[in-house]
């Protein structure tokens, strides 16, 4: 038994809002592999600290740099933000991790009795 009571090596199960937060980053990416670069460029700037201060913050151009690493573009993303070396790794392998997380749970929810 684990410390909440479940035996071990089962998973739990994901209620409804549970699907909804594991798939929030994958459906991100996919959403950003569809849309082109362009058409983030004619979006207004929604960086409250760049607004209020004038000045880029550490995660500005994030949304541009993955997309541009998404359609194959690293030169684009590396101008757009340096962080994407280290950002786009680490959210994708969460990504990953949450699809597997929710495909495992769907497995025990419809195919294991």
């Amino acid at each position: 038994m684990s410390q909440d009571g479940r035996p071990e090596g089962r998973r739990p199960r994901l209620g409804s809002a549970a699907w909804g937060v594991r798939l929030a980053l994958p459906a991100a990416f996919v959403a950003l592999a569809i849309v082109p670069v362009e058409f983030l460029d004619k979006l207004p700037v929604m960086c409250v600290y760049q607004r209020l201060f004038g000045v880029r913050c550490l995660g500005c151009g994030m949304t541009h740099a993955f997309c541009s690493v998404l359609h194959g573009h690293l030169a684009a993303a590396f101008r757009y933000n340096h962080l994407v070396l280290v950002a786009f790794p680490f959210f994708a392998l969460v990504a990953v991790r949450n699809v597997g997380t929710a495909a495992a749970a769907f497995h025990s929810r419809f195919f294991r009795r």
